[in-house]
This record gives structure tokens, C-alpha cells and sequence, in this order.
């Protein structure tokens, strides 16, 4: 038996995943013809193309109507739950605030830093053993520093260790 070749996702942009929202944002209002569409997102007739195959990739159901009017397949909050979030460029810091909260999206967020830094608590990354995160000399074991460990369960707020730079 064959089996169907499956398309890996392209890389997307922040641009990209903005343009994709917007789309999404346009034809869950009204059925829209492409034309409309494209200018709108002032694309070309490859990039609605390459931007509604790239929907269909991540699950979201876009339907065309006898009228080739384009619109969107279910709701706008369905349709978010497959679109991924532009990459925030969050510091550590700001993640150890946000792994502290008990959602599915803060879930989400701890078992990736748990990956990345090491369990709950630990002092040694997940990913290499080798690689030993140690706590500084000043540190209380609960600073979101790279110099000690990270305990997310904490309810009060973490603080960033002042350094020279910042005096």
C-alpha cells in the first residue's frame, strides 16, 4: 500500500502569520472572491494561492462556494487554535514568568522549558547532561538567571538579579 507523501509545513514568517491572520480575519466576515482577497492582502494570484494551500497544510478549512466566493469553514476561534503565534522573542526571564500559570498554553510553554533547562527544580538540563547548570554565589535557587535553577511553581513574581551593567 502507498502512502500519500506528506508536505512538510513551509517556514512562516512573522509577515507571513500575519497575512494568514489577516486572511483568515476577511473571509470569516464574508465570503470573498479572490480578487477582493488579493488586493486586500495587495498578494499576487501565486501568493493567495501559496497562503490557502498553506491553511489547508495547518488543518484550516477555507471552502470556495459555486459563486468562487472564498469563505472561512467553521469559526474564526477554531481556526486560530491551528495558526501559530509569530515567534515573541521572549528572554528567559520572561518565559519563567509565564510557565508559572496553569492553563493548557502555560503547560504547553513549562514542558518546553523543561526540555530545554531541565526538570522542575533540577539543576541539569534535559537536553545535555553535561552541561551543568550551577547556581551562582548570590543566588537563592529561584532566580530565572542562568546562573541557578528555576522553581515554576513559585507565586510570587521572579526577579532578575542585578548586574554590573545595571548599576
Amino acid at each position: 500500500m502507498r502512502r500519500k507523501a506528506t508536505r512538510a509545513l513551509p517556514a512562516l514568517s512573522r509577515r507571513r502569520l500575519i497575512r494568514l491572520f489577516r486572511f483568515l480575519k476577511l473571509v470569516e466576515k464574508s465570503a470573498l472572491k479572490r480578487e477582493q482577497i488579493m488586493k486586500r492582502l495587495q498578494l499576487d494570484i501565486r501568493g493567495f494561492y501559496r497562503d490557502l494551500e498553506t491553511l489547508r497544510q495547518l488543518k484550516i478549512s477555507i471552502k470556495v462556494g459555486a459563486d468562487h466566493r472564498y469563505h472561512l469553514q467553521g469559526t474564526l476561534e477554531e481556526a486560530l487554535q491551528h495558526l501559530p503565534f509569530p515567534d515573541p522573542q521572549l528572554t528567559f526571564s520572561e518565559v519563567a514568568l509565564l510557565i508559572q500559570g496553569d492553563t493548557p498554553a502555560h503547560n504547553k510553554l513549562r514542558k518546553q522549558w523543561e526540555a530545554l533547562v531541565g526538570e522542575r527544580g533540577s539543576d541539569k538540563p534535559a537536553s545535555d547532561p553535561d552541561d551543568e547548570i550551577l547556581p551562582s554565589q548570590s543566588d537563592n535557587g529561584n532566580s530565572p538567571s542562568l546562573g541557578g535553577t528555576i522553581n515554576p511553581s513559585r507565586s510570587e513574581p521572579m526577579s532578575v538579579p542585578a548586574t554590573a551593567a545595571d548599576e
